[in-house]
């Protein structure tokens, strides 16, 4: 639900106001209204809509992935990854925070830990957060580079300030055996159990928990 996604980065993107998000919002109503049946990726997104709309015909048809096999989890692997097209707002703040804010504070206890944003179409200012040996940015990648970055990974962190519906960068990331560290917006549609399934932490503590999953306490 777009608008549910706009509405969460008010203040985060330039110009978007709650002025213009209830325009989206009466758009995107208006197509649902129009249609036979409407599909949701989540069950959220179900019950959200059936409020606006009393009477809507809504499935849920989520997001599919192949079984992979799953490797085991290297311990001395310290390359955390974060995966999203960055023409996808929501993807500029997590990366930017998760470079500048968590990343920082994880390499005081692991000094040897990498970080790489992949994805299609990073903007300059994403560009601009690689640090040499510390951070890259790769671009867009094939899928056999994609699954060679997996095989290298120790975790992926998500630190979504909004968005809506399920995220397939977390469901790739269990698909191949990877810990998640994500919050509740990142959780959403997925309901991973916290400290079972995955790490599910408020922003400001996922170095924290990255810095004790890195330490073997998990």
């Amino acid at each position: 639900l777009h608008w549910i996604r706009e509405e969460r980065a008010i203040g985060t993107v330039k110009g978007l106001t709650p002025a213009e998000v209830n325009r989206t919002k009466v758009r995107e109503l208006s197509c649902y209204k129009a249609v036979d049946e409407v599909w949701t990726v989540t069950h959220k997104d179900r019950e959200v809509l059936l409020d606006e709309i009393k009477g809507l015909s809504v499935r849920v048809v989520s997001n599919v992935h192949h079984n992979l096999p799953l490797k085991p989890w290297d311990s001395t692997s310290k390359t955390i990854i974060y995966l999203g097209s960055y023409a996808h707002f929501p993807n500029l703040k997590a990366a930017e925070y998760l470079a500048c804010s968590i990343f920082p504070e994880i390499l005081i206890h692991h000094p040897d830990a990498t970080l790489i944003l992949a994805g299609a179409d990073p903007p300059k200012d994403i560009k601009n957060l690689a640090v040499q040996d510390k951070i890259f940015v790769t671009g867009q990648l094939e899928d056999h580079e994609l699954n060679a970055l997996y095989q290298s990974a120790s975790i992926t962190i998500v630190p979504l300030f909004s968005g809506s519906g399920i995220k397939g960068k977390i469901c790739e990331a269990i698909a191949h055996g990877i810990p998640v560290i994500t919050n509740d917006i990142g959780n959403e549609g997925i309901d991973l159990i916290h400290e079972k399934e995955a790490l599910i932490l408020p922003v400001s503590q996922m170095a924290k928990g990255a810095i004790a999953l890195l330490d073997g306490l998990y």
